[in-house]
């Protein structure tokens, strides 16, 4: 018969990180990006680590555990891609400008029929008589005797500053 060798906590900790390394070695090859990189390790890494509960209550601990570090893991690197993708957003993004005197359509709130340009806004032409708060985008228009309080997404300017 065989006998079993006892594995010395050296050659334990030989063989995981072994392991490591020939996990990272594949997801290089890959060509992940790095965050994709620490997301596969890390959850390849808890099979490796696998934690065998002695009871209901210590499985439900540990899983606890295991979770809320999980999820601080997803918390930073959502944080830095949503700083990262803001960046790139606000570089392109521009707004038209609303002065007092330009004249905008209004969108109508709740319409039925057609779901095109011509429906959507009414078909008074509205001029802005001035903005509430130079901080805020809400703008008080006027057509006729008619005068609302709007705001900015709730106009459609500059189509008709150009053409007259």
């Amino acid at each position: 018969m065989c006998e079993l060798q006892p594995v010395t906590v050296e050659e334990d900790a030989f063989k995981k990180n072994a392991e490591q390394q020939k996990r990272e070695h594949v997801l290089t090859d890959l060509n992940l990006d790095q965050d994709q990189i620490l997301t596969d390790t890390v959850f390849l890494s808890a099979r490796s680590d696998l934690f065998v509960a002695n009871n209901d209550s210590d499985y439900i601990s540990d899983l606890r555990k295991r979770m809320e570090e999980t999820r601080q893991v997803v918390q930073q690197h959502l944080e830095k891609t949503k700083t990262k993708q803001a960046k790139y957003y606000n570089r392109k993004a521009k707004t038209i400008q609303i002065s007092v005197g330009d004249q905008v359509l209004v969108r109508r709130v709740a319409f039925n029929g057609k779901h095109k340009l011509a429906d959507t806004y009414k078909d008074d032409i509205y001029t802005v008589v001035c903005q509430m708060n130079p901080d805020v985008p809400v703008y008080r228009v006027r057509s006729g005797g008619n005068e609302k309080v709007l705001h900015r997404n709730f106009s459609l300017p500059g189509l008709l500053s150009g053409s007259g």
